[in-house]
């Protein structure tokens, strides 16, 4: 019987619509023409680890290897690529390399380490040379997102490389080595056709090392920057001004008064337009004891909120939960705000009602229905007159 002669495109929608590896893995050996495309689907993700700690879905870098050279093909297949450093590593140098030199198709790299600790020195060469000269040889802009988690004291010239070749980067709890050990690249192109994303959570040493003049080429085209508000990250958002359209701030929860950071801003924010505060703690107005919240709004917010610091600013979104401001709900579904909250948000609403360009402030609170909804929505109005009046509030339920 002559096989289905179908498109490829229209062969890999069908693959994608096959759920579960088992299923997959079956639909690739039913027919040669299903072969490529399932195997684009089981192939896709790669999760390198040492062999001593190998598991399931985990790969030692020489088994991968043997893999790739039985099949060479099979590494085009691999677009999410997870590597795991750590400290000690049984597999060879040879295969470690020959992994990095068939993996010409990533598309988004995540590079980890073990426990909140990690040094880059202590990671053996074997692994972090092959990775090195691999970053080194990518394209520029050729990744679409890069991680780097529990690592410290990353080389700055891996640093340069990774900035160079991704159009989005999350750090977590990682840090940059504070001089440099190698040389920086001659070369420091970016990309300048889009706007790239910025993400860094709990990495204090990153918001000033990174906004060091060293760095300053990358940051031209910085479109969108999510930080947390524990950290001194004002130093970055002015070295992305020129481009920076979208500043994400998360309060995740309570902060000791001796590590709030004195935030500042010494040019204005000439192109942010949207301010997006998830307030994803449990931080609360009702408790007199925790003044992080109200920090939080007078120290940070309010500096934003200036119309010579942000003079094109259209929209200001808060996420949050009605516990972050409420002391209590009735029967009735009447909301009691907190002095706190009620002399905050007054304040807030004069804030608002003075920026020039500043078109609304948007609450989206996690209620359970509609009617919660419209009787909160009701309560912030009375606390923002001047917002409501003016139209420039609006309040939306999210789950």
């Amino acid at each position: 019987m002559n096989e289905l002669q179908l498109p490829p495109e229209l062969l890999d929608e069908i693959a994608q619509h096959i759920q579960g590896s088992a299923n997959i893995a079956s639909c690739c050996l039913a027919a040669s023409v299903f072969r490529d495309p399932c195997q684009k689907r089981l192939l896709s993700s790669l999760h390198l680890e040492n062999s001593a700690t190998s598991r399931r879905n985990f790969r030692s870098y020489k088994e991968t290897a043997a893999r790739f050279t039985e099949a060479p093909h099979l590494a085009l297949y691999v677009t999410n690529l997870t590597i795991t450093l750590r400290c000690s590593d049984l597999d060879t140098e040879a295969a470690i390399a020959s992994i990095f030199t068939c993996l010409t198709r990533v598309q988004k790299c995540n590079v980890v380490g073990t426990g909140s600790r990690s040094q880059w020195c202590e990671i053996p060469s074997k692994v972090t040379t092959p990775f090195a000269a691999w970053l080194t040889h990518l394209p520029t802009g050729a990744l679409r997102e890069m991680r780097c988690g529990f690592l410290h004291d990353i080389p700055r010239v891996i640093v340069h490389n990774i900035l160079r070749t991704a159009r989005s980067f999350i750090f977590i709890m990682a840090s940059v080595e504070s001089s440099p050990s190698g040389t920086v690249p001659a070369s420091r192109q970016v990309i300048t056709s889009r706007k790239r994303e910025l993400l860094i959570i709990e990495s204090p040493q990153l918001y000033t090392g990174l906004a060091e003049p060293e760095f300053a080429p990358y940051w031209g085209n910085l479109g969108r920057l999510s930080v947390t508000a524990n950290r001194p990250f004002s130093e970055l958002c002015v070295a992305a001004t020129e481009s920076l359209e979208y500043l994400t701030i998360i309060l995740f929860d309570r902060i000791p008064e001796d590590l709030r950071p004195q935030i500042g801003f010494t040019r204005p924010l000439s192109s942010l337009k949207k301010l997006h505060i998830p307030l994803a703690g449990e931080s609360q107005l009702q408790n007199s004891q925790d003044l992080t919240l109200l920090w939080f709004f007078v120290s940070v917010l309010a500096p934003i909120l200036r119309s010579p610091i942000t003079p094109v600013l259209e929209q200001v979104v808060i996420s949050f939960k009605p516990t972050n401001f409420v002391s209590d709900v009735d029967e009735n579904m009447v909301y009691s705000f907190t002095p706190n909250a009620t002399n905050l948000l007054n304040r807030l609403d004069d804030m608002v009602i003075q920026h020039a360009s500043l078109r609304c402030v948007r609450w989206a609170i996690q209620l359970r229905d509609q009617a919660s909804l419209r009787a909160f929505s009701d309560a912030l109005k009375q606390l923002l007159p001047k917002m409501s009046i003016q139209g420039k509030l609006i309040v939306n339920r999210t789950e």
